[in-house]
């Protein structure tokens, strides 16, 4: 538009459109003018951006509040033989870390989303440049996410275990603490000690199964999509 060759290929009915619109608005197709047309497009992008980022954030931390004060209400409506039969420290890290989990996954939900937005626009206009293609894109793409099936069900479970060792890990913290004094009056400060460095060790080598898996699965989306660009490019 600005005097690049744009005329040929799929790009071409993309210029003519714009340059449609220019001429509609009655502003001159020059430089000057493309790029402060950019600038503003660009500004109400970013002012568009922080309004969704602090929406977003506003939600996530009321959701997270909502869930917190329901899950309190429900452990002191509880009954009594069920309160008794669980730690104290089980009730407390499911009030905090377990709280604040989901309001991270809450916090990746709307990022999904957000992604799925944008994924819907790329997908229209990649469609319009070139049907044939992005058919075969989606189709790849499809074919990578099956054969990653095994490592989300893996992260999963990874997820789980991680889950069970922190409250273990919590409720040990909790209880070694509040029976320090009894503890050193015993002399059992090795035993206890040694009790938490097992907890400590087994949430940290679940968590560091659960990152190798999530950036094994990273690497072979990247690989396998650079590999279907270059396939459909060779074609």
């Amino acid at each position: 538009m600005v005097g690049f060759n744009a005329q040929q290929g799929a790009s071409a009915s993309v210029a003519h459109y714009a340059s449609a619109a220019f001429a509609f608005l009655g502003l001159p197709l020059t430089l000057v003018t493309v790029l402060g047309i950019y600038v503003v497009i660009m500004t109400l992008y970013f002012l568009l951006n922080r309004w969704q980022s602090n929406l977003s954030y506003v939600i996530q931390l009321d959701f997270a509040t909502q869930l917190r004060q329901k899950l309190y209400g429900a452990i002191v409506s509880t009954n009594w033989l069920f309160f008794t039969r669980n730690r104290a420290s089980t009730f407390t890290h499911a009030l905090t870390t377990e709280v604040d989990r989901v309001s991270f996954g809450t916090q990746q939900m709307f990022q999904g989303l957000m992604g799925l937005m944008v994924l819907v626009a790329y997908f229209v206009m990649a469609w319009f440049l070139s049907a044939v293609t992005t058919a075969a894109v989606v189709l790849c793409g499809i074919v990578l996410i099956f054969g990653l099936k095994n490592k989300l069900s893996v992260s999963r479970e990874r997820g789980i275990a991680l889950s069970a060792d922190m409250r273990d890990l919590y409720g040990a913290t909790i209880e070694h603490l509040d029976g320090m004094k009894t503890v050193k009056s015993y002399g059992a400060k090795e035993r206890n000690m040694a009790r938490f460095s097992n907890l400590n060790a087994r949430a940290m080598k679940d968590y560091v199964g659960y990152m190798r898996n999530l950036n094994t699965s990273q690497l072979l989306v990247n690989v396998g999509a650079v590999v279907i660009l270059a396939g459909l490019c060779s074609h």
